[in-house]
């Protein structure tokens, strides 16, 4: 008998959300053509979503009419390096015993990746590596065991109907990936200490204003990512304020039955000056949590080093003496990324981070006896990105 063919597709949609368990594979875009004498009866394949190496088949049995068994044990390959793996179970007339199991990495995309159970024992460690099948390409011959007789399968995938795949999503894993992201952000700096002339203690605090631009290298696995950054900022200083107790508080008298009372504090504004622009070099890494098909959640810790641009810090602006030179100096970083896959190993993100480091100029207060010194800048931010694999 000549070589009958069987045309088989995978129905799939992006906003599946895994609605049905298992659907049956329809025409155009996976292609069996079986070459055999006995595989002539009608044939039917159903695609079922992997979830571990116990096969549920319980809801596969009333769309069949084959007494199939509640489940099946497989010996799976190494799925790891894939977005998403399905079961392909076969059905050849009324012969339940006939039931073909095959694996497919990545079956909604251009490239898929077939792992047959060429002896049919359930073992898809001990057959041959798998069949990759791009789409549009020629089609592959495989030899698959059917009732102790080696029968030859061609299976093809259709160029035209795997177009689709463009509206599919490939998060990004197991490569390098770039990203470039902007954002603004709100913090300050202060500081505090205790003036050993005085007696009583002085404190500072400046209000400040972010724009930054950050460039990113990760390697991402799955379930984390590490990398380097630099992220250029430019920061915006708003009056500063700084509080000199001159002693204790006390009330004063204006007139009779008046008083008015008195913090006993010297304030000053608008005395010094900042460096506006720094850059941060830093090593990161992220712990990612899947929360939909398209969607995760990075939690991220970064640490590295500032510098600035013009590195020196003018206590006040009409003294020459005082202008400091700010050193490199250590910083972290916390935060919470929710990102967007948006195509194949693309992805768009947003971020909220909290980046902090500790802020003294070299050689400040040295003129002033002091002790107790304290001091910190911190900043929050958002940020948007975007993320790409370098192929």
């Amino acid at each position: 008998m000549g070589i009958r063919k069987l045309i088989f597709i995978i129905f799939f949609t992006c906003l599946a959300f895994e609605v049905a368990s298992q659907i049956p594979i329809m025409p155009e875009q996976f292609r069996v053509n079986l070459g055999a004498k006995d595989i002539h009866r009608d044939m039917s394949f159903y695609q079922l979503q992997y979830r571990t190496s116990t096969v549920d088949l319980r809801k596969l049995k009333p769309m069949v009419k084959q007494e199939i068994p509640d489940s099946v044990v497989i010996v799976p390959p190494d799925l790891s390096s894939f977005d998403h793996v399905v079961v392909l179970v076969g059905l050849v007339g009324n012969d339940a015993s006939n039931m073909v199991l095959w694996l497919a990495g990545n079956y909604n995309y251009r490239n898929i990746t077939f792992f047959l159970d060429y002896d049919q024992d359930r073992n898809f460690v001990n057959d041959e590596g798998p069949v990759r099948i791009k789409a549009g390409a020629d089609p592959v011959e495989v030899m698959l065991a059917q009732n102790n007789q080696n029968r030859k399968l061609l299976l093809t995938v259709p160029e035209v109907e795997v177009r689709r795949i463009e509206k599919y999503k490939v998060r990004i894993a197991n490569r390098f990936a770039v990203g470039l992201s902007m954002g603004v952000g709100t913090g300050d700096i202060n500081y505090q200490y205790d003036d050993l002339v005085i007696g009583y203690p002085t404190s500072y605090f400046v209000k400040i204003t972010e724009k930054n631009l950050t460039a990113t290298l990760s390697y991402d696995t799955r379930l984390f990512n590490v990398g380097v950054s630099a992220s250029f900022q430019n920061h915006y200083y708003f009056t500063t304020h700084l509080d000199v107790v001159k002693g204790e508080p006390f009330y004063r008298r204006l007139i009779d039955f008046i008083w008015l009372y008195d913090d006993n504090t010297d304030h000053h504004v608008n005395l010094d000056e900042h460096s506006n622009n720094r850059v941060q070099l830093g090593v990161f890494g992220s712990l990612k949590l899947k929360i939909s098909r398209a969607i995760d959640i990075h939690t991220t810790f970064r640490t590295g080093l500032t510098s600035y641009f013009n590195p020196t810090y003018n206590r006040f602006v009409h003294q020459e003496d005082q202008i400091y030179p700010l050193r490199t100096s250590p910083f972290y970083e916390v935060g919470v990324r929710v990102e967007f896959t948006t195509g194949i190993e693309r992805a768009v993100f947003v971020e909220f981070a909290r980046n902090e480091q500790k802020w003294e100029p070299e050689g400040f207060l040295a003129d002033t006896p002091h002790e107790n010194f304290e001091s910190s800048s911190v900043m929050a931010k958002l940020n948007v990105g975007y993320r790409f694999t370098l192929k």
